[in-house]
């Protein structure tokens, strides 16, 4: 869990005294904006120290304007600030004071200095603040935080550029942001979303340049992904999910170290997402699991973080899902997990997996300890054990089980496992215990007693 350090009340006496600059419009160091107040192209640059937006007070900067920071320098905004318009209108720069290449040499020192990542503090929104961003480019901020930060209120982005910065670009600590069709590049996170946000909608943003990854959002945020998103990392998931929640297919994949669903949750994995693990990753589902679709065939992946399509991940890389209540499983494809036990494992649910494929997994591909599991023409491939069970119930019709170096199906309890019409990696069948009125062995997987495959 993490808590915000910095307190909106220190934000105007924070800032550095502004030093002598040489611009149109220098607003005074502690302004505090109240009613309705302009900023215009014509006045551009807009120099800016320390200042404030009052809960009455309304800013708006239209199209061409340009807004420079002082270094640290900051703005605090507990009203409205509206920005830009659409393209095709000209867009609103707001950059760093060292930044020549907007609005002249506004700093009076020729080639001296450069803008750097972090040269100015941030935009806060905070108690009732909003801020509606279009067509803007904002870069080298960032300096405590980030360049934008929403600590209550909303944020909302669109066809913007939002660069350099030396942690993240956006940061959501309460309220609810809106971010679309804008690009985020060269810092560690695009947008870092903790426990406390609201909600964090994305559609159709490039994530470049970000030396971590795209998103770091913690599971109680409720996450609307429209898709339509691409380029660098990915959605990196951490704690708990909230209420209920959808992963939609995306140019991003979820990346999982540790997450978890409580019960009264439920996530829903839709037709061609993808989840990719840390190593040793997992996630335990105690609520309702919903993977793929029965009328699309389209798969669903779960693989290693290091399965980029050039290397290729040891078997055990990451973990597994843990599934301890409804789980339905449509065309699923996992590979490079089995760290523990199974890459799926089954420890009480009610599990029903059709399609799909759980192959090179480090120990098992599917653990049955308890609970019940109904298993529909599977791949269940290339690990030490296909199917260990031992607890529960389970069957297994018409799947592929082959290439398993130990078992094909190991069944260590009293119980007999209905395992009939699946393919055992040979025509004549599995490799199995010796039976006195059948002594024919076959010469596929080799299966445990108490397993019925015939």
């Amino acid at each position: 869990m993490r808590k915000t350090l910095v307190v909106i009340s220190l934000l105007i006496t924070s800032f550095a005294i502004p030093s002598a600059v040489f611009a149109d419009t220098v607003i005074p160091y502690g302004t505090n904006i109240s009613g309705n107040v302009t900023w215009t192209k014509a006045a551009s640059p807009y120099i800016v120290t320390g200042m404030g937006v009052a809960a009455d007070g309304v800013l708006t900067i239209d199209p061409g304007t340009i807004v420079k920071f002082d270094l640290y320098g900051g703005m605090g905004v507990a009203g409205q600030v509206l920005v830009g318009a659409p393209i095709p209108a000209e867009p609103v720069t707001i950059t760093s004071i060292r930044d020549d290449s907007v609005g002249g040499d506004s700093n009076s020192d020729g080639s001296a200095t450069v803008p750097l990542a972090g040269d100015w503090n941030g935009i806060y929104l905070h108690g009732n603040g909003e801020s509606d961003i279009t067509n803007a480019v904002v870069r080298y901020g960032g300096k405590l935080l980030a360049p934008l930060i929403l600590q209550s209120g909303l944020l909302v982005i669109d066809q913007s550029v939002i660069s350099d910065a030396p942690t993240a670009l956006v940061r959501e600590e309460a309220g609810a942001i809106r971010l679309s069709n804008s690009t985020m590049s060269r810092a560690q996170y695009g947008v870092d979303s903790h426990l406390g946000a609201t909600s964090l909608e994305l559609a159709t943003t490039t994530f470049q340049t970000l030396t971590v990854s795209s998103v770091l959002i913690d599971g109680s945020v409720n996450f609307i992904n429209h898709g339509g998103n691409s380029g660098d990392g990915g959605y990196e998931l951490t704690g708990n999910l909230v209420g209920n929640q959808t992963w939609n297919k995306d140019g991003l994949p979820y990346l999982i170290e540790s997450f978890g669903t409580p019960p009264s949750s439920s996530l829903t994995i839709l037709p061609g997402a993808v989840v990719k693990f840390h190593h040793g990753g997992g996630i335990g589902i105690t609520g309702q699991l919903t993977v793929g679709s029965a009328v699309d065939p389209t798969p669903v992946t779960f693989t290693s973080i290091l399965d980029d399509g050039v290397v290729v991940p040891p078997k055990g890389d990451w973990n597994g899902l843990y599934l301890y209540a409804t789980s339905t499983l449509y065309h699923a494809n996992f590979r490079y997990g089995g760290n523990a036990q199974g890459t799926l494992n089954n420890q009480g649910g009610v599990v029903t997996i059709t399609g799909g494929s759980i192959s090179q997994s480090g120990n098992t591909n599917f653990f049955q300890h308890a609970g019940t599991t109904v298993i529909e023409g599977t791949l269940l491939q290339h690990a030490l054990t296909g199917v260990y069970v031992d607890g529960g119930s389970l069957v297994i019709h018409n799947a592929n089980i082959s290439g398993n170096t130990q078992y094909g199906v190991n069944n260590v309890t009293a119980q007999t496992i209905d395992a009939t019409n699946n393919y055992w990696g040979a025509p004549d069948g599995p490799k199995h215990p010796i039976d006195l009125f059948d002594p024919t062995q076959g010469s596929g997987d080799q299966v445990s007693a108490n397993v019925s495959f015939k």
